[in-house]
Formats: C-alpha cells, structure tokens, sequence
C-alpha cells in the first residue's frame, strides 16, 4: 500500500524464444500483447530477467539487489573480541 491506496503489482519471468524462431519477432508479440493486457490491471510489474532485454519495453531500475557472502573466516575476523565464540 502506498499512502490509502493498494498497488496492484505482476510478476514477469523469464521470455523465451526457441532458437530456431529467434528474430521472427515473437517475443516483441507476446511482451505487445501481455503489456497491453496488464495496462488496466497492474500498477506495477515486477521483472525477473535479464534488464538489457526488457528496457526496449520500457522496463527500468526500480530498485538494488544486495549480494553477500559471510563465512566462517569473516566470523572469527570480525567478531575476535566477542567472549565465547568458537574458533571453529
């Protein structure tokens, strides 16, 4: 919800086109004809794919993914002061 209002949002996975039918415009049809479809439905549409592909669509950056990694050595690094911690 964004102030009193409910956003309506979709999800969009991944498109994809059998090689041998690649260029003959099908994916550009079916994004034309599911968009159009989700114009009066969705307020919002979330992508699951690769950006570079959609942005033609008009998809954008809406948001950022953090990614990270803790193991074992970055424990013991940063938590060396803390009394009772395992050096295992």
């Amino acid at each position: 919800m964004v102030c009193d209002d409910t956003l309506r949002a979709c999800y969009l996975g991944t498109v994809s086109i059998h090689p041998r039918a690649r260029g003959e415009g099908h994916m550009k049809a079916l994004m034309d004809m599911w968009l159009e479809e989700l114009r009066n439905t969705c307020d919002m549409v979330v992508l699951y794919g690769q950006r570079q592909r959609y942005e033609y669509f008009g998809f954008t950056l809406g948001g950022v993914k953090f990614k990270y990694f803790v193991g074992g050595a970055n424990v013991r690094h940063g938590l060396k002061q803390v009394k009772g911690l395992s050096n295992a």
